[in-house]
């Protein structure tokens, strides 16, 4: 299968927001940010273990860039036009010192290059305390001490746990998730916050999701990982029946939250929780609105940079 990658140069404080609107735009099978100024920050911080920061800034350009991946068939044409027109929309509404150039350079990929291009900059990181992730290519590293090693290979599925909603919902899992309890994690990916779930001592994971490839690299991942509590389902949860959870997290996208939030209590046994991300701050009230009238008493919003993550109850 052939696959185009869009590139958009940008800046770090609109990086976000451009990632959110090639997701909202059909490209959520895969974005990735490229930003020098994560290499420095990452001198400073301690869940990134990069092996060669130095040759990796080098290796990242001026502007900050924004890579999709589309897949090339019919509708290619007019999932570009429709990404160009919210770009054009975000510069007639902003500074360009904010946004930076935002235009769009193309690029056709075999799959197997677009699921391996970007593995250089993908090292071993802390996701939340007690859980490192391992790129499954990092053969040479060793987790610290008392923590426990996930490894992953996202292939052509999104989710390399790297993005800040991601890491919010892991840390949510490790202060919410007791151990023995279930947990349904909708919209998996690579699996990565169900394995993240299964390590902080779950009893059953539900790995679920609507997209063949990700159910795919989700069970690798499971297999590879040893880790026999978790199933996969490639089905949409609110046409599921019977299958209920004391966590349920969902990291996709606004649209998708509010799509679930009429629902998906349901699917939460009495006293459980609700994890959900994928929000960027613009659209926070909205979702926020729509989960307290599904009826959660308790609405709590962490913010991570230009994202949200909701723990409801």
């Amino acid at each position: 299968m052939k696959w185009t990658e869009l590139t958009i140069r940008t800046t770090t404080a609109c990086s976000d927001l451009v990632a959110q609107i090639l997701m909202e735009q059909g490209a959520a099978a895969g974005v990735a940010i490229y930003d020098r100024a994560d290499i420095n920050d990452g001198r400073n911080r301690t869940d990134w273990d990069y092996a060669d920061e130095e040759e990796l800034a080098a290796d990242y350009a001026e502007w900050v860039q924004v890579r999709a991946y589309l897949p090339e068939d019919a509708s290619l044409r007019e999932r570009v036009l429709s990404v160009r027109h919210a770009l054009d929309e975000l510069a007639s509404r902003s500074d360009p010192a904010f946004t930076g150039p935002l235009d769009i350079a193309t690029d056709s990929l075999d799959e197997q290059d677009w699921a391996n291009n970007w593995k250089q900059y993908y090292k071993p990181f802390a996701i939340c305390p007690g859980v490192v992730i391992c790129p499954a290519w990092e053969t040479d590293y060793t987790a610290p001490a008392g923590s426990r090693m996930l490894v992953m290979d996202p292939g052509v599925a999104f989710g390399t746990g790297t993005h800040e909603t991601t890491r919010m919902c892991a840390r949510a899992l490790a202060e919410t998730l007791k151990p023995g309890q279930a947990v349904i994690d909708v919209g998996c990916g690579t699996g990565i916050l169900s394995l993240v779930a299964a390590s902080l001592g779950a009893s059953d994971v539900l790995a679920i999701d609507i997209d063949e490839n990700a159910c795919r690299v989700t069970r690798e991942n499971v297999r590879n990982n040893h880790c026999a509590v978790v199933r996969t389902v490639c089905a949409d949860l609110l046409k599921t029946s019977g299958e209920t959870a004391d966590v349920v997290v969902a990291n996709i996208i606004a649209d998708a939250i509010l799509y679930l939030s009429a629902t998906i209590r349901e699917h939460i046994r009495p006293g459980g929780t609700f994890i959900a991300s994928g929000v960027i701050n613009a659209r926070a009230d909205e979702v926020a609105r729509a989960l307290k009238s599904a009826g959660f008493a308790d609405v709590e919003r962490r913010v991570d940079g230009e994202w949200t993550a909701f723990v409801c109850r």
